[in-house]
């Protein structure tokens, strides 16, 4: 016998936990469980979901990214809107107030989370981490294992990659490039057709 906290007798068959285990897989991801053996939220400790891969889907390459629509209302999301686009959900945190938004699209390893905003064009891919109160947007590109955070913003045409990070209330825009160890933080701006593989 398995005990089951929840369950009116608090013992239950094998046979019953597995079934419970398939209504939990099966609504996975409108956080919704319907079963004899429990009647409330599981998934997320009782914490709704904020969002949910959509049936509408790209394909980049070898990767399929799926559209994401939200769940509830949060920020300046409102349950129902639609978002851009992620290969997994363990590309856009199902906590706090980050969003991908329109046509952005995270892939891979990709991180957002924080309160990070990815919207326009912009790509975020590889083992990238945007976070904090970050904004990416235009058709800029975060890749490798750069990281960008704090009260930044990355816009325009511009790319970071290789190891850089950009953080503090740095902006990078233009036809900008940040690579290799880079590090552009403070109140640094880098636009134009600059290239920083150092600090700035």
């Amino acid at each position: 016998m398995i005990m089951l906290k929840g369950y009116k007798e608090n013992v239950v068959r094998e046979d019953d936990v597995l079934t419970l285990i398939d209504a939990i897989m099966d609504n996975y991801a409108t956080n919704t469980i319907t079963s004899p053996l429990y009647n409330s939220n599981i998934n997320g400790l009782n914490r709704p979901l904020k969002y949910k891969l959509t049936d509408e889907f790209i394909d980049i390459g070898d990767k399929k990214l799926y559209r994401i629509e939200a769940l509830k209302d949060f920020a300046s999301i409102k349950k129902g809107d639609k978002g851009g686009f992620v290969e997994s959900e363990y590309n856009l945190s199902q906590n706090d107030n980050c969003w991908v938004y329109r046509n952005a699209r995270v892939k891979g390893d990709a991180k957002v989370f924080g309160d990070a905003q990815v919207y326009g064009n912009a790509s975020i891919f590889g083992k990238a981490k945007v976070f904090g109160n970050a904004q990416v947007f235009g058709d800029a590109k975060v890749c490798e294992a750069a990281e960008v955070y704090g009260d930044t913003m990355v816009l325009g045409n511009t790319m970071v990659y290789g190891k850089a990070k950009v953080f503090g209330k740095a902006r990078v825009n233009g036809d900008a490039k940040v690579f290799g160890d880079a590090q552009v933080y403070g109140n640094a701006k880098v636009n134009g057709n600059a290239e920083i593989s150092g600090n700035a």
